[in-house]
């Protein structure tokens, strides 16, 4: 009797001989749709070991190609926050990566800064893991400690719980561009230590209060 296993993951499929122990492999890409494939995957005591392999094309997964970063569409909502904060991060655009190939666990943007705009209001999350990376330009990093002027090949992360609220503005004339990774922990609490706003993060959504808990109208 023969079996075969298949990890989708990777495309690695193996079949083997229940009771004489003789494994091969070999590498798959099946490709999308539904059907049938004949794959002869090596040769066992002289005999030419094949496997009948069944596509079938799982309906919640979107396979897409390798596209340039900059030719994803930019968000269609430029800011989360309620007035009078989503005026002051005009001048940012974000490009959603992570989105745009399906992703769920984590987030990774690629955000432009026009000069003089900032990559958020000064914040820090409770859950939540942040990691940034400088691809163009210099933007100044503000934290509760110090002001770091950034170049290309600079990166920064914060911890989540570590309260050291952030941002980056970009105080120079020319665009700053880099990459920005966030995972999705449920349950995460964000703190505006200069402005009166709190957020915190509800079956996948943000919802913004002052920080007295009352609602922005």
């Amino acid at each position: 009797m023969q079996f075969a296993s298949s990890d989708r993951r990777s495309g690695f499929l193996q079949t083997g001989c229940l009771g004489c122990h003789a494994t091969v492999g070999g590498i798959a890409n099946p490709g999308s749709g539904t059907g049938s494939r004949l794959w002869t995957l090596g040769r066992v005591g002289g005999a030419h070991i094949q496997l009948m392999v069944s596509i079938f094309e799982e309906s919640s997964m979107t396979k897409k190609s390798p596209v340039f970063a900059l030719d994803v569409p930019l968000r269609t909502v430029p800011s989360l926050y309620p007035e009078p904060f989503a005026s002051r991060v005009e001048g940012r655009e974000k490009r959603q990566l992570g989105d745009f190939f399906g992703l769920t666990h984590y987030g990774v943007n690629i955000t432009r800064l026009k000069p003089n705009a900032i990559s958020a209001l000064r914040h820090a999350h409770s859950k939540q893991d942040e990691f940034m990376y400088i691809l163009q330009g210099q933007p100044t990093l503000q934290t509760d400690d110090e002001r770091v002027l950034l170049s290309p090949g600079m990166c920064i992360g914060f911890p989540a719980g570590a309260g050291n609220a952030n941002h980056l503005v970009n105080e120079t004339t020319e665009d700053v561009l880099y990459l920005e990774i966030g995972d999705r922990t449920p349950g995460d609490e964000v703190a505006y230590p200069d402005d009166d706003i709190q957020a915190l993060s509800v079956d996948g959504k943000w919802i913004f209060t002052h920080k007295d808990g009352s609602s922005y109208g």
